[in-house]
């Protein structure tokens, strides 16, 4: 007698996941793909598996950031974010779609600026109030994320021209903006196994040298 693993329901959403992690990571599907093939470039997901260092650990976050929006007429954000390892050095590797760069340059400005904003907004940016009065009209009471503790930042163009809008140009800035928050938290509970459910982690390790020291304490409270 052929005895066979009961299945469980951590099974069934395990495999759910898993088609669904390689349906993403397929993309725009097989034809969009091919069309970048044909312009004599690489995907994303390529170009950023060339830039990495092999052998070292690498990590793709976010995947299902805003999985499924737009009535599914878009899989998930036009974003690939990862954590890896460039000539042995930690940093943070950002593919974006943006149509038709017109100025790659201030394309990958707006992208690393994107990052900057949304490494804040995930981890250690506030404006708490009382009353509707603000508590601090500091700026160093805000939680802005130094120069200093920004990680290094690699930016990939991925260029796909809009075949309505102005010039092909489409969107940049606010995409890596929208998307790092939810990166972080993915990446978070990879590292704790803590699943955080709102803004700014501050309670998260490493958030804690981004934090003002008037909030220090506030947030060690909640991490407790």
């Amino acid at each position: 007698m052929k005895l066979t693993e009961p299945k469980t329901r951590l099974r069934d959403l395990t495999d759910d996941y898993l088609r669904l992690e390689k349906h993403l990571k397929i993309g725009g599907g097989p034809e969009k793909i091919e069309k970048i093939h044909k312009q004599g470039k690489l995907t994303a997901r390529e170009r950023i598996d060339l830039l990495l260092d092999p052998d070292k650990y690498e990590q793709e976050i976010g995947l299902l950031v805003a999985y499924d929006e737009y009535n599914g007429q878009a899989p998930a954000a036009a974003v690939v974010t990862v954590v890896g390892k460039i000539q042995d050095r930690e940093c943070v590797v950002v593919a974006n779609d943006v149509g038709r760069a017109i100025n790659p340059r201030l394309c990958a400005e707006q992208m690393e600026g994107g990052v900057h904003m949304g490494l804040g907004y995930a981890l250690s940016e506030d404006f708490p109030s009382t009353r509707g009065v603000p508590d601090s009209l500091g700026l160093r009471d805000l939680g802005i994320v130094p120069a200093k503790h920004m990680p290094d930042v690699d930016i990939i163009l991925i260029e796909v021209p809009d075949e309505v809008g102005g010039y092909g140009a489409k969107g940049v800035g606010e995409i890596g903006c929208v998307a790092t928050a939810g990166a972080v938290a993915g990446a978070l509970h990879s590292y704790d196994g803590i699943r955080r459910v709102r803004l700014p982690m501050d309670d998260a390790p490493a958030a804690a040298p981004l934090l003002p020291k008037s909030r220090r304490r506030r947030a060690e409270g909640r991490g407790q």
